[in-house]
């Protein structure tokens, strides 16, 4: 099996953190996927997952990288055994779709992110063209998808990072907080974080446009110089009574968004600001929002 242009993302877990309570299985392993499944579905926890497109056809993906598993309170060696196998679960849905990628199995008796958990370290190969679907409700996870032609969405409601290198298709990230980027994407993009920053640089915008946003507390796009969209970029007030600023390299004006209360409006005072327009005539829309902070819309050159 080779695994090529894949950067490492590795989650550091060391005996110390762990009050001693860590074992480390190596994982290689790999599953045909039936060409009837449109979609693959990773389940999982804390996990640094770097996804990339095959380049030799094959209906199949590869794994390779490290599960570490974790005892929250007993000896990790006496909860999990010498028998323990750390592989990854791999099903189909039964009208055939949609493939299923889930972490090992834990041992009877243990319970996830109660007494044990697991957390997964993997560089996966997967078939081009094929939607993705990755979510995780627990621990910080870190996705890395490398070259994908097709559709993604990913949700992380523990937050972590996602980054997206070279990807083609309509990709969502939702995440509870962390850093999202975005290098050289073509198509559509709708990004969110609660508590983090956005960098995006856009090759080419999908018909269903550019949707991102950043509570806090930097939003930076970057969209093709001679591209066609209608832009709608927006700061408004935080909690705390800051304005966030816009800058744009598009020429477009950014003008002051006013309170419609009567005594607010009476006083001059600001609750946002916003640009908004179209470029070249118009197109998909570029929607853009931060909550405080800096919001910047500049150009890359075609």
């Amino acid at each position: 099996m080779r695994l090529r242009h894949l950067l490492a993302l590795a989650i550091a877990v060391s005996a110390s953190g762990c009050g001693g309570n860590a074992l480390e299985f190596r994982v290689e392993t790999d599953f045909e996927v039936p060409k009837s499944v449109q979609t693959l579905e990773f389940h999982i926890g804390g996990a640094g997952l770097v996804i990339s497109d095959r380049d030799d056809g094959d209906a199949r993906i590869d794994v390779v990288g490290t599960v570490v598993a974790v005892s929250l309170e007993d000896e990790v060696e006496a909860r999990f055994g010498e028998d323990y196998v750390a592989t990854p679960r791999f099903s189909i849905s039964e009208d055939g779709l949609v493939g299923k990628f889930e972490p090992p199995a834990l041992p009877e008796g243990l319970e996830l992110h109660v007494d044990s958990s697991l957390i997964l370290q993997l560089q996966i190969l997967v078939p081009p063209g094929i939607a993705l679907r990755l979510y995780s409700d627990a621990g910080r996870t870190r996705i890395q998808l490398n070259g994908h032609v097709g559709d993604a969405e990913v949700i992380a409601d523990g937050g972590g990072e996602l980054l997206l290198r070279n990807c083609e298709g309509h990709v969502s990230g939702r995440y509870g907080d962390g850093n999202l980027q975005a290098f050289d994407h073509r198509g559509s993009l709708d990004l969110h974080t609660g508590k983090g920053k956005i960098w995006a640089r856009i090759a080419e915008i999908g018909p269903q446009g550019i949707r991102l946003r950043a509570d806090t507390p930097s939003l930076i796009c970057f969209l093709p110089e001679d591209a066609a969209f209608d832009l709608d970029a927006k700061t408004i007030m935080s909690r705390g009574g800051k304005v966030g600023v816009i800058c744009s390299a598009f020429d477009l004006p950014v003008e002051r968004v006013h309170s419609s209360h009567p005594e607010d409006a009476s006083r001059g005072e600001v609750l946002g600001h916003r640009a908004q327009g179209q470029v070249r005539g118009g197109g998909p829309l570029v929607d853009l929002q931060v909550q405080f902070g800096h919001l910047s819309v500049t150009k890359t050159e075609p």
